[in-house]
């Protein structure tokens, strides 16, 4: 449950626009819970935060990676429409 928790933490601080906090408990989730079913909403989570930061090109690098890794997931096919709205 603790991986859970580790991602709605992420999830309140992206809801209250706090983007770089939201960032840093998704990180923590990738590297204490390589495991949890949670990590494709965090991928999807942290790299609309890197979009909210301007951060465009390391937005579509998590975006790319989490395609990769989790093809079949709900998240992937979001990824891909972002990436498309990116011009990239």
């Amino acid at each position: 449950m603790a991986d859970n928790a580790k991602y709605w933490i992420g999830e309140c601080y992206f809801s209250q626009e706090k983007y770089d906090e939201a960032i840093d408990h998704f990180n923590e989730l990738f590297i204490n819970f390589p495991q949890s079913d949670a990590l494709p909403a965090a991928y999807l989570k942290k790299g609309l935060s890197l979009i909210e930061l301007n951060k465009k090109e390391e937005a579509l690098a998590v975006f790319k990676l989490l395609i990769t890794k989790y093809p079949l997931e709900n998240e992937a096919r979001i990824a891909q429409e972002k990436i498309k709205e990116l011009g990239k």
